[in-house]
């Protein structure tokens, strides 16, 4: 990526630098960096985030379940499940951590928690997190509204690793 705005954490390289990185990629000056991605279907890779927004954006129970047994609930407005990449984005605005792109994990934020439930979760990258709400809710996976069922929804480390181009 080239970080051509103002945030830009893992887009490392500025449109200033482009001629001279881009020489450093023809030699094979390069490292490569591996990023778990999510999925609810099999099919769809993640890369950022799959964020649950409560219609209405009023406060409802989450219960957020790893490998099929509950570890967390909140009272919240929604969640933001993220990647490594993601954790630069929405989830960084709504109080998550920044975490390293090679790391394998997800990171679970609550969206206007009125608990005090303001905490993110880390959960390994090979788990399988199930999100349910008791109310109607939107799910977006990078941004594209997608439906979900009335009951759980389940995510799990897709298939394939995004590999991302460093330079050292």
């Amino acid at each position: 990526g080239i970080n051509a705005g103002s945030v830009g954490y893992y887009s490392r390289i500025s449109p200033d630098d482009l001629e001279g990185k881009l020489g450093r990629l023809i030699r094979d000056e390069y490292s490569l960096e591996e990023c778990v991605l999510l999925t609810h279907d099999g099919k769809r890779a993640v890369i950022n985030d799959a964020v649950m927004m409560v219609k209405g954006s009023v406060a409802s129970f989450i219960v957020i379940k790893k490998d099929g047994r509950e570890i967390f609930r909140t009272v919240s407005s929604g969640l933001i499940l993220s990647t490594t990449i993601g954790s630069s984005g929405i989830t960084r605005s709504a109080g998550g951590a920044l975490m390293d792109n090679g790391l394998p994990l997800f990171e679970i934020t609550p969206i206007l928690p009125n608990r005090g439930d303001d905490r993110s979760l880390v959960i390994g990258s090979d788990s399988e997190i199930s999100l349910s709400c008791d109310r109607e809710a939107e799910m977006k996976l990078d941004g594209s509204v997608c439906e979900i069922p009335k009951d759980d929804i389940t995510f799990r480390g897709f298939g394939k690793k995004l590999k991302l181009v460093s330079f050292q």
